[in-house]
């Protein structure tokens, strides 16, 4: 839900509020743009008078959308109302006039001794398709982010110098081959306003369709679909031609498609990228459709709204469909505009698969019992799974919150490892082990196990001069690691890391002790970390005396500690 938390929590309308601060940062980043205060206008000075104007507007709340496309390329002019409120009529005009002042300077006569006339032509933006025909047969379809498209696709025909009716014609013809749908996880919060409950969906509902000023959906969806059937229904709105209610464009397979993911405002990047490559499949899974272009990004916003739309436009086939990827491409010098000329989808993806290296494994089997080896990786792996919850705590609180399922991570891994190598009857070499839990792991637990796991299986593959016994040799083994891995970190015991854990328990196999001596040595490595002040990693980070006041464990040390108990024990039973 929204936190209702804002940087201006209470924008004064009286000096511009929060659009005009934003209008000028506009105007900062591209010294062309100038701002004209009282009207919230935006407008680009450096338009050539011989082309055609574009002019487009809004309520704010969706940036980059409008003032956002404004420059050389796409909008000429940029009319701001306030958060979600239309401009007023004098904005508009004050829009007009910064673009053909010498209309109103020399006024030609028209329909009354006065007024100035000159030629235009306006086009309102229909791309949803969420709300059905029969609902709205009065009021007409909304416009959403398809209308950054229009933006893109006019405004560069115009800025090669074409004619008023050739650029409408196109932008008509634009607008009448999208389709827009979306979802999001909850309501936006508008700053300055009142937050309650009433303004939040329950945590385990999406909407489907929602609109970009905060208005219902068509759909509540609970409990919240998966990304993957989240993406179906959206495609199944966009281009089911048996729907009476949104079959508005048809789509083919041969046609050129061109896909917008659009962030709605509180989507992470990283979500909204893989977002946007649920839908690619999707696409071509269950309609054979192939975008030829992909656009995914922030385009058109409501506020801070945890959500997503897409929009599919359909280009067509021929010259004609090559002219509009061609303006798509079209480099502009605006500042919300960040994408570029994209390749088509498959031949990117292929061309990243033949970069995968080759599986290599060296073998390092020192004649161990497969099924001790397989029986500790199981135990260990589940101890972590099974500690998960109580190594979480302790990283909330002395570090980032990630250590637990970091390890779950490895821990997963360790488990299909175990898994296929019993199925198939041998047990898993030590460099498989290490290629597993490298594959899984990340952060700088992932880091430093895979140094350690990979020097580990190094050492054993290196031949033993005089025949020494594999207990002899794991041990050997297990200290030459730990020394490979102080060579790449500056942890060292008093730093509170994993190295507290770690570095008694190796040094004590080393001197010649019982494991369960070096797993107590491993076991008193990670309670002296309790009040410990950290040295190196995430807790050097975390507010000072947080962690030492709490006493909590180092947690990348107690995984340690719990992964080595569970092997130990997984060896033993078998």
């Amino acid at each position: 839900m929204p936190s209702g938390k804002h940087l201006f929590p209470s924008p004064d309308p009286a000096t511009g509020g929060l659009v005009l601060p934003a209008l000028r940062a506009l105007a900062a980043q591209t010294p062309s743009l100038t701002v004209i205060p009282h009207e919230k206008v935006i407008y680009d000075t450096a338009h050539n008078p011989a082309h055609v104007a574009l002019l487009s507007g809004g309520g704010a709340g969706h940036e980059p959308a409008h003032a956002g496309y404004v420059g050389e390329g796409m909008l000429t002019v940029a009319v701001s109302g306030e958060v979600f409120a239309s401009p007023r009529t004098n904005q508009v005009l004050a829009g007009i006039k910064a673009v053909a002042p010498s209309l109103f300077r020399c006024p030609q006569v028209s329909g009354r001794s006065g007024e100035p006339s000159f030629r235009s032509r306006s086009i309102t933006i229909a791309d949803d398709v969420a709300v059905p025909r029969s609902r709205i047969a009065r009021v007409g379809r909304r416009g959403l982010a398809g209308t950054v498209l229009v933006h893109k696709i006019a405004g560069g025909l115009a800025s090669q110098g074409a004619g008023l009716d050739a650029v409408h014609a196109i932008a008509q013809r634009v607008n009448n081959s999208l389709v827009t749908a979306g979802v999001s996880l909850d309501r936006c919060h508008v700053p300055g306003r009142p937050h309650s409950d009433t303004d939040s969906l329950p945590t385990e509902e999406a909407e489907l369709g929602m609109g970009i000023h905060n208005e219902p959906g068509v759909k509540r969806l609970s409990p919240i679909p998966t990304a993957d059937d989240l993406a179906s229904d959206i495609l199944k709105m966009l281009l089911d031609p048996t729907d009476p209610e949104r079959a508005y464009v048809p789509f083919a397979a041969s046609d050129a498609t061109v896909l917008m993911v659009n962030n709605l405002g509180g989507t992470s990047i990283l979500e909204l990228s893989a977002f946007a490559s649920t839908v690619l499949s999707a696409l071509d899974s269950k309609w054979g459709i192939k975008p030829v272009r992909v656009l995914v990004g922030t385009y058109m916003t409501s506020l801070d709204a945890p959500g997503v739309s897409v929009t599919l436009l359909n280009c067509g086939t021929g010259p004609k469909s090559q002219e509009l990827l061609d303006l798509i491409d079209l480099p502009v010098r605006v500042p919300g505009w960040h994408s570029i000329p994209s390749q088509s989808p498959a031949q990117t993806i292929a061309a990243a698969e033949t970069l995968a290296p080759e599986s290599s494994v060296t073998p390092s089997d020192i004649g161990l019992d497969s099924r001790k080896l397989i029986s500790a990786l199981r135990s260990g792996a589940q101890a972590l799974l099974k500690a998960e919850p109580e190594i979480t705590h302790f990283d909330t609180i002395a570090g980032d919150g990630d250590c637990g399922h970091t390890l779950c991570l490895g821990a997963n891994a360790l488990l299909s490892l175990s898994s296929s190598a019993e199925s198939s009857g041998s047990g898993p070499t030590m460099r498989q082990i290490a290629d597993a839990v490298e594959g899984a792991m990340g952060g700088t637990s992932g880091v430093i196990y895979s140094i350690y796991l990979n020097a580990f299986a190094t050492a054993l593959s290196t031949p033993a001069s005089g025949g020494v016994s594999p207990e002899v040799w794991l041990r050997s083994a297990a200290n030459a690691a730990l020394d490979s891995l102080l060579t790449y970190t500056t942890a060292r015991p008093g730093d509170r890391t994993l190295i507290d854990a770690l570095l008694p328990f190796c040094h004590a196999l080393r001197s010649g002790s019982t494991l369960d001596d070096a797993l107590s040595k491993a076991r008193e490595g990670v309670e002296s970390t309790r009040g410990m002040k950290a040295g190196v990693g995430r807790a050097v980070y975390v507010e000072e005396g947080k962690a030492e006041g709490e006493g909590v464990p180092d947690p990348g040390a107690w995984g340690v500690v719990v992964l080595l108990e569970g092997l130990a024990q997984g060896w033993r039973i078998v």
